[in-house]
C-alpha cells in the first residue's frame, strides 16, 4: 500500500509539473530559493525585492486552476503576468524575472536582471525603452521625441549587432535568439506601437561612477593606464564601423575584484543608443542630403550627447543658408571618431579630478576645464606625487615634473579642442603610451635608453615600419614627386611665372591620414602685369587604400575650387607623369575663376612665353 501511494504520488507531481510546464508556470530557483509559481502570492512574499505594480491586484494561481470559466490563452496570460510582472508582456516565457533593477538605460527605461529557463547561473539582462517619460507642448514635437526616442532603441540594437564578438562590449543574450521585440526595418520601428526591449548578457560589475564614488582617490599612473583600457576597447567599437558618442562614467561597467589593483580591474562598454553606425540610413544617408525628413528632424538638428561632457560638433547644428558642402562639413564631424577619443580624455581628466568637463568645452572665461583653478591645482597635485614615485634622483624630480605637465596638459588642450583639432584614437594611443612609458621608466642614463629604443626600432623594422611606409607613406612620396616634377615643368613652359617654393612638403599637421596637401603660391610677372594665386596640391587615398587621387584647387573669394588631375593605383604611381594634366587643369583653374560674372585678384592674363 505504501508502494502504491508512491506511486501515486509520483504521478501527481508529475502530471502537475506537465500541467504548469503547458500553461508556461515556471518554478524558479533563486540561490537557495525555490519559488513554487503554484502559490506565487506567497512565495514572492518571501522575495524582499518584489514590488507589486500599482493597479495589479496580487492573485494565487491556484484560484485560476479552480476557476472552470478560465480559458487556456487566458490562464496562460494571467499566469505570466504574475511570474514576470515587471516584465512587458511580449517577452518569451522562457525568461524570469524576480523584479530586481540592476541599473538605468540611460534614460530610456529600465534595466531588469532575468535568469533563462529558471536556471541562476543563466543570467542576464532586460533593457525595457520607455518612450512616455516627457510630455512636450505641441503634438509636432510630441510625435518628433516619440520618434527620436524609437530611433534609440533601434540604433542600439544595430550597434549590438555589429559588435557581437567585440571584447568588453554589452552583448545580445546568447542562450536565445528571441533577444528583442524591435523591427529590423527602422520605418518599421518608428510607426510601431509598443514597448522595446532588447535582452543582453549580465554583467556582474557596477558603474565607473558608483566604483569611484566609493574607491574615491586614483592616481596618475592608474587613471592612464585605465584610460588606456578604455580606449582600447573603442579602438575595436569602431573597427566594426561603430562610434559610441555617449562615452560617460554611468555608460562604463567596472569589475574589479577585492584587494586587486584598480589598473587590474576591467572596464565594459555600454549603450549604444546615440552611437553612429556606418550602415544606418538615417545617419549614412545624409550624406548625400536624399535624407527622409524623419531622419532630419528627429536626428541631424537635435544635440546629441550627454551633461558629463560634449564635444562641440555634437551641439544642434545650424543648417539655414548652409551650402551642400558646409552642411556635409557638418554632418561628418558628427560621425568623427574623433568625438570618442575626446569623450576618452573627459574620463581621464574626471577620474583625476573628480570633476566632470560639463556639456561645455569653455566656460564663461574661455578656458576649457584643465584650465580652470580647481582642476589645474588636482592636477598638479597629482603629477607631483608621481614624479616623485618614480624613484628618480632628487635632482631629477622638477624636470621630471616639468615633462609629466607637459604632457598631461597639452593632453587635455587637444581632447577638449573643435572638431579640427581633437586627437584621433591612435594619436591619443600614442600619447598615453609616453606618459605610462615616462612613470614607469627605470633611471638609466639617456645613452642607455637611445640603445634600448635603437634595439626595439630594428626589431619592428621588418614588420612594422616599413608596412606602415610602403601603404601610406610611399603612396604620398610618390604624389610629391609627380607634383613637384609638374610643378618645375609648368615654369619651364611658362618662364613669365615662378613659384614661392617650387617642392610639395605635406602639412606636417593633418588630421585625416588619408589626405594631405600642400600650399604653395604662383606668381605671374611681365612688363607692368603681374598677379598671384595660392595653389593647393592635394593627394587624396580612398579608404581601401587602392585609389589616390590628385587635385589641385584654390581659394577664390571664399569658395573651394577644386579640379581633378587623376585617379591612380599604386602600380600608376610609379615614375608617375602628370605634367601635362597638371599644366592643363592649373590653366582650367584661372579660366574658371576669370570668366566673366566672377570677381577675383587674379587677371586674366594669357599664360605665354
Amino acid at each position: 500500500m505504501e508502494e502504491t501511494s508512491d506511486m501515486n504520488a509520483s504521478q501527481s507531481d508529475d502530471e502537475s509539473s506537465d500541467y504548469k510546464r503547458k500553461l508556461g508556470i515556471v518554478d524558479i530557483t533563486y540561490g537557495n530559493h525555490k519559488i513554487d509559481m503554484s502559490s506565487c502570492s506567497q512565495s514572492f512574499g518571501n522575495v524582499k525585492s518584489f514590488k507589486t505594480p500599482p493597479g495589479i491586484e496580487t492573485e494565487a494561481v491556484s484560484n485560476i486552476h479552480n476557476s472552470e470559466s478560465a480559458t487556456t490563452d487566458k490562464t496562460y496570460n494571467d499566469i505570466k503576468v504574475q511570474a514576470n510582472r515587471d516584465l512587458p508582456n511580449d517577452v518569451p516565457v522562457d525568461w524570469t524575472s524576480i523584479n530586481t533593477q540592476v541599473g538605468n538605460a540611460g534614460g530610456q527605461g529600465e534595466v531588469r536582471k532575468i535568469f533563462y529557463k529558471n536556471d541562476s547561473t543563466k543570467a542576464a539582462v532586460i533593457k525595457i525603452y520607455s518612450h512616455d517619460i516627457k510630455t512636450k507642448k505641441t503634438n509636432e514635437a510630441q510625435n518628433d521625441y516619440l520618434k527620436e526616442r524609437k530611433m534609440r532603441a533601434h540604433r542600439e540594437l544595430v550597434a549590438l549587432k555589429a559588435l557581437q564578438g567585440v571584447k568588453n562590449v554589452t552583448e545580445l543574450t546568447q542562450y536565445t535568439n528571441d533577444y528583442s521585440n524591435i523591427p529590423n526595418e527602422m520605418e518599421d520601428a518608428i510607426t510601431a506601437d509598443k514597448t522595446f526591449w532588447i535582452i543582453m548578457n549580465y554583467i556582474n560589475g557596477e558603474t565607473l561612477e558608483t566604483f569611484m564614488e566609493k574607491y574615491k582617490d586614483i592616481n596618475l599612473l592608474n587613471a592612464v593606464k585605465l584610460t588606456q583600457k578604455l580606449l582600447f576597447i573603442i579602438k575595436g567599437i569602431h573597427s566594426r564601423g561603430v562610434i559610441h558618442r555617449d562615452i560617460k562614467p554611468s555608460n562604463l561597467l567596472f569589475i574589479c575584484k577585492p584587494n586587486v589593483s584598480i589598473e587590474k580591474g576591467e572596464i565594459h562598454v555600454i549603450d549604444f543608443g546615440l552611437s553612429y553606425i556606418e550602415t544606418r540610413e538615417d545617419d549614412v544617408g545624409c550624406s548625400s542630403f536624399k535624407e527622409k525628413e524623419i531622419y532630419r528632424r528627429t536626428h541631424l538638428g537635435n544635440t546629441i550627447g550627454n551633461i558629463f561632457f560634449r564635444v562641440p560638433q555634437l551641439n544642434a547644428p545650424v543648417f539655414k543658408d548652409k551650402t551642400h558642402k558646409e552642411r556635409n562639413v557638418l554632418i561628418h564631424v558628427r560621425r568623427s571618431p574623433t568625438i570618442d577619443a575626446s569623450s576618452v580624455c573627459a574620463i581621464l581628466f574626471w577620474l583625476l579630478t573628480g570633476i566632470e568637463p560639463g556639456p561645455k568645452h569653455r566656460n564663461n572665461e574661455k578656458k576649457a576645464p584643465h584650465q580652470v583653478e580647481n582642476a589645474s591645482t588636482i592636477i598638479m597635485l597629482k603629477i607631483n606625487e608621481a614624479a616623485k614615485q618614480t624613484g628618480v634622483a632628487q635632482e631629477l624630480v622638477s624636470g621630471l615634473t616639468n615633462q609629466l605637465k607637459n604632457y598631461v596638459m597639452t593632453t587635455f588642450d587637444k581632447g577638449f579642442e573643435y572638431a579640427e583639432y581633437q586627437w584621433t584614437v591612435e594619436q591619443l594611443e600614442y600619447r598615453l603610451k609616453a606618459i605610462i612609458y615616462i612613470l614607469e621608466q627605470t633611471p638609466i642614463p639617456f645613452h642607455q635608453q637611445l640603445s634600448n629604443a635603437t634595439k626595439s626600432l630594428l626589431a619592428l623594422e621588418p614588420t612594422t615600419l616599413r608596412s606602415n611606409q610602403n601603404s601610406i607613406n610611399m603612396i604620398f612620396n610618390k604624389a610629391s614627386v609627380a607634383f613637384e616634377s609638374a610643378k618645375a615643368n609648368f615654369i619651364d613652359q611658362h618662364p613669365s611665372c615662378s613659384w614661392n617654393d617650387g617642392h610639395c612638403h605635406w602639412l606636417e599637421y593633418r588630421q585625416d591620414m588619408c589626405e594631405r596637401k600642400n600650399f604653395d603660391l604662383l606668381s605671374y610677372q611681365r612688363n607692368i602685369q603681374n598677379w598671384r594665386l595660392i595653389l593647393i596640391c592635394s593627394a587624396h587615398i580612398n579608404q581601401n587604400g587602392k585609389i589616390t587621387t590628385l587635385t589641385i584647387a584654390t581659394d577664390s573669394n571664399g569658395v573651394y575650387i577644386e579640379l581633378p588631375l587623376g585617379q591612380y593605383t599604386q602600380e600608376e604611381l610609379d615614375n608617375l607623369n602628370i605634367q601635362l594634366e597638371f599644366e592643363k587643369e592649373l590653366i582650367s583653374l584661372l579660366q574658371v575663376i576669370c570668366k566673366p560674372g566672377h570677381t577675383s585678384n587674379t587677371g586674366s592674363v594669357p599664360l605665354t612665353n
